[in-house]
């Protein structure tokens, strides 16, 4: 930040000096500083790739990683092609009179602006990473150079493009084919078992919903990285992941305001998550309770000898009797 402030300022008194003095011989220099000064200002690039990556960051969806990563190789090479066209054009623009230059031999029409001209370049560098053609050709030693150099660099900027791109294809197909896959099996093996339809369509349902819940969080034994994080730190993970559903119940709520330290063992060690499908069994009339359950998400109906209760997240607590 200092040193892009810096250039404004540098800028700003050096634009000053120009307009307030008449002296012409300084007047190139004093420009010249100007313009160097100025360039400093692409410094901002790498905050704006630190930017980036932390947008990447809060991203959890694998498919809009993959399109990211493809659209960031796409406007790489845009980008490469446009430093390209305006070298390209600056080569021919700068040949000296009495030479021929693809600008010359393209005899642009007075009508035609610097946009048309600016396309014509961008059209053949786009051709030099691709396997199109177009009418415009070298006409000289220095452009005839410049094509050769930017031939070896197309080879293998656009061969790493083609393969990132490719893979980035695969990995797209990889994670709807593996999806697709599984549930087939899963389909057969009911089948080969002569499942009753009404079964085998909640069994199906519930793989799918567990399927998606899991693509849109991460269980903790998913995450590899976990098991290199101390003690202490896992167990406040555990503790403000659990504790807000713990304290629903006025029991742990009282717990935890009174007793800290022991409602941060209680949500490391014996605490842990259940997920069942609609239509389950939760527990039974006249069954021994050996935990305590505390509905998180969804609905759940509670049946009483003759009575029905309906209990949703954070106001009940699911136990036996």
């Amino acid at each position: 930040d200092i040193l892009v402030v810096s250039s404004d300022l540098v800028s700003y008194f050096d634009l000053v000096s120009y307009f307030g003095e008449v002296d012409s011989g300084d007047t190139g220099n004093s420009m010249r500083l100007v313009r160097i000064v100025r360039a400093l200002r692409l410094l901002r690039l790498i905050k704006l790739k630190k930017f980036a990556e932390t947008i990447m960051d809060h991203i959890d969806s694998d498919y809009f990683h993959l399109l990211l990563g493809m659209a960031k190789g796409t406007l790489f090479v845009l980008g490469m092609n446009h430093l390209i066209a305006c070298s390209w054009f600056g080569i021919s623009s700068l040949t000296s009179e009495g030479v021929d230059s693809w600008t010359r031999s393209a005899s642009f029409e007075i009508e035609e602006g610097l946009s048309y001209k600016y396309l014509t370049a961008l059209h053949w560098s786009l051709t030099q990473f691709t396997p199109a053609s177009m009418e415009i050709v070298p006409r000289n030693v220095h452009e005839r150079a410049f094509a050769v150099c930017v031939l070896i660099f197309a080879l293998i900027v656009f061969s790493s493009f083609v393969s990132s791109i490719t893979a980035s294809m695969t990995q797209l197909r990889q994670l709807s084919w593996k999806f697709t896959k599984d549930l087939s099996t899963l389909r057969k093996y009911l089948r080969s078992r002569d499942i009753s339809g009404v079964l085998s369509i909640r069994i199906v349902r519930f793989v799918e919903y567990k399927l998606e819940k899991k693509s849109n969080e991460i269980a903790e034994g998913d995450v590899k990285l976990l098991s290199i994080v101390s003690a202490q730190l896992r167990m406040e993970l555990a503790h403000e992941s659990y504790s807000p559903i713990l304290s629903a119940h006025p029991f742990f709520h009282q717990f935890s305001l009174t007793a800290g330290p022991a409602m941060l063992t209680l949500c490391n060690d014996a605490v842990s998550p259940l997920s069942f499908s609609m239509g389950d069994v939760v527990f039974e009339d006249r069954t021994k309770s050996d935990s305590m359950m505390f509905l998180n998400r969804g609905m759940a109906q509670y049946f009483c000898r003759f009575e029905k209760l309906q209990s949703g997240p954070g106001n009940s607590t699911l136990e036996s009797g």
